[in-house]
């Protein structure tokens, strides 16, 4: 594994052709004045944070091919360890630094003198400060989250699309997901009246008089089954009472209809 790492560390700094388009104009920017500099990148369109970097880079180093790659070579470089870290939080820190170490898009973005090995880093200590900032919140961590942002925004324009997608991440934490509640059918009532009111409704209603069984009366049976009533309202009166406890039709207009043969 440390050969791995060490082969990845130095293929960071190794390059041998020259320096493309963007490289030069981001060479020829930063040789600028500070004050000239800001100016010149209206036309490129770049935030400042980078060249002026390379700005004081090429003060120390010169502006040779392999000296203004370099610092991107640098950044690239610190970015190992912060994979490993992170990669270890997840259980698997040592796969995680040897494949950052090989993988062929972040050892070619280490050799161009252009930001992007700089956002690579800059992205990873804002995973590892906004973690910090979840598990145990508190200012100092608050502030460094808030500085990483920021430098990051004067990276790249396009940290705007990553901090969109934090944010709806960070929203979803926070709001609860919703849940529609289901509610039992209820049983069809008259009137829009519930169940529980129209049985208190029923109760309250006083018993008709052809409810009241006549003195005397009796019921005649045939095969176990009551006898059809003919008139009598006593015999309606205890029929509808009974068709009544298993939903027949209401007692009132039963009763009703057999006082009605009567007369």
């Amino acid at each position: 594994m440390a050969l791995v790492v060490a082969t990845g560390v130095a293929s960071r700094f190794w390059a041998t052709s020259p320096l493309w388009l963007d490289e030069a104009q981001s060479v020829a920017i930063a040789r600028l004045p500070p004050a000239e500099l800001v100016a010149a990148l209206r036309g490129d369109g770049a935030p400042p944070l980078y060249h002026l970097l390379l700005h004081g880079w090429t003060g120390l180093v010169g502006t040779g091919d392999t000296a203004v790659r370099a610092l991107s070579g640098m950044f690239a470089a610190a970015t190992l360890p912060l994979f490993h870290l992170l990669g270890r939080r997840l259980g698997a820190g040592t796969v995680t630094l040897v494949l950052a170490a090989v993988n062929p898009w972040l050892v070619r973005y280490a050799t161009e003198a252009r930001p992007y090995a700089l956002v690579v880093l800059l992205v990873l200590l804002g995973v590892l400060t906004l973690e910090g900032v979840l598990r145990r919140p508190g200012p100092l961590r608050a502030l460094g989250l808030a500085l990483v942002t920021g430098l990051l925004l004067l990276t790249h324009h396009w940290a705007l699309f990553l901090y969109a997608v934090v944010g709806a991440g960070l929203l979803s934490r926070v709001v609860p997901p919703h849940r529609g509640r289901r509610t039992a059918a209820r049983p069809p009532t008259h009137a829009g009246v519930g169940p529980g009111r129209a049985r208190r409704r029923r109760a309250a209603v006083p018993p008709l008089a052809s409810d009241v069984p006549a003195p005397g009366a009796a019921h005649r049976h045939t095969l176990g089954r009551p006898e059809r009533p003919s008139g009598d309202p006593a015999r309606a009166g205890g029929l509808v009472r009974r068709r009544g406890a298993t939903g027949g039709a209401r007692a009132g207009d039963l009763a009703a209809a057999g006082l009605g043969r009567v007369r």
